[in-house]
């Protein structure tokens, strides 16, 4: 038995596992990250910590498909992929990729040719980019001009420092860890603050699971804002909560709430992240419980309510927002402001 084998034995008992959510499939993503946690295994956040790759659900869409494509490409080994697409098949389908696992061999996986790029078709391969490093499974859009085609930001003529060096293009999603499901945000960066903002929503036209219930798309919102805000411990106790719900069970929210607001970690974090003000909402026909900032919106999704849940799920306020929202934020601050708005009414 290889080397390779036998670290790969031993690593099987505490898996990584990148879960990966098409469209319309919250409800196998859930019950994924359930299983997963219950058998000690651990939620990768980006490729380079992942062991196991798990797609829930299915897409057509050839933008997600190359997404997943790519982030698979930077899962090292041992590593296996899998996908799931019933409920009801969670735990065989973790098994057979724990049985992959430790059957893994660098020999057993094709070893594509090295792709030659000349540096000005560089600039076509931004839509899903390099996906490795501080969680940003995005990419750069930048210009090949410099010398030896060396990437080198492009600027505008009117740059606030005279700087011609200092303008990025960011994709964020649509495969990105604590990010909604089939969203795409591209910022257009000046230094690290965001100058306009594209976004496009990829539809669900696949996927047929069951709409959830809106306290548990507020649970499992407030457990990815949680996450990354750098709280684990109170984000491994919403997606315990959100479960609760999913299983018809009363959840502690209360107590939960209760932790969040204690918190000043989390409360310097969040204030000021994504602010909204009650004229903005109504001028523009957002969601009142979109204002405030993101520690208010923290507070308000873990609040005792209930409500249907297709009154939490839509994407399209959201997509028609954020380039009003995020414009003229910085960069670090996209993410938490996109994960504040997610799971509100809209």
């Amino acid at each position: 038995m290889g080397l390779s084998r036998v670290l790969a034995r031993l690593a099987s008992r505490r898996l990584h596992v990148l879960v990966v959510e098409h469209p319309g499939a919250f409800l196998l993503r859930a019950r994924a990250e359930r299983a997963c946690t219950t058998r000690g295994w651990v939620l990768a956040t980006s490729p380079a910590d992942a062991d196991v790759l798990l797609e829930c659900g299915a897409s057509d869409d050839e933008r997600l498909t190359t997404a997943v494509c790519r982030v698979w490409a930077q899962v090292p080994g041992p590593r296996s992929r899998g996908g799931l697409l019933e409920v009801d098949r969670v735990d065989t389908t973790l098994d057979a990729l724990a049985d992959a696992y430790r059957r893994w061999s660098a020999e057993d996986e094709p070893r594509p040719e090295p792709e030659q790029h000349h540096p000005d078709d560089m600039a076509d391969m931004h839509d899903m980019g390099d996906m490795d490093g501080a969680h940003d499974m995005g990419a750069m859009e930048m210009d090949m001009s410099g010398p030896g085609g060396i990437a080198l930001a492009s600027g505008f003529d009117d740059e606030r420092d005279g700087l011609e060096m200092d303008v990025l293009h960011v994709p964020l999603g649509p495969v990105l860890s604590s990010w909604p499901a089939g969203l795409v945000v591209t910022c257009t960066l000046t230094g690290d603050v965001v100058s306009s903002v594209a976004v496009d929503v990829i539809p669900d036209d696949t996927n047929a699971t069951p709409t959830p219930d809106g306290t548990a798309y507020r649970l499992d919102a407030a457990a990815r804002l949680l996450d990354l805000a750098g709280a684990v411990t109170l984000a491994a106790r919403a997606r315990s909560e959100r479960d609760h719900v999913l299983d018809d069970k009363t959840p502690d929210l209360d107590d939960l709430r209760r932790r969040v607001g204690r918190s000043g970690a989390l409360r310097w974090s969040l204030r000021r992240v994504g602010t909204v003000s009650g004229q903005q909402a109504d001028g523009h026909g957002w969601p009142s419980a979109w204002v405030g900032d993101a520690h208010d919106r923290l507070l308000w999704l873990i609040e005792a309510r209930t409500e249907p849940g297709s009154a939490a799920t839509g994407l399209g306020t959201l997509a028609t927002a954020l380039p009003d929202l995020l414009g003229g934020s910085e960069i670090a601050a996209v993410r938490l402001t996109v994960a504040s708005l997610v799971g509100h009414p809209s």
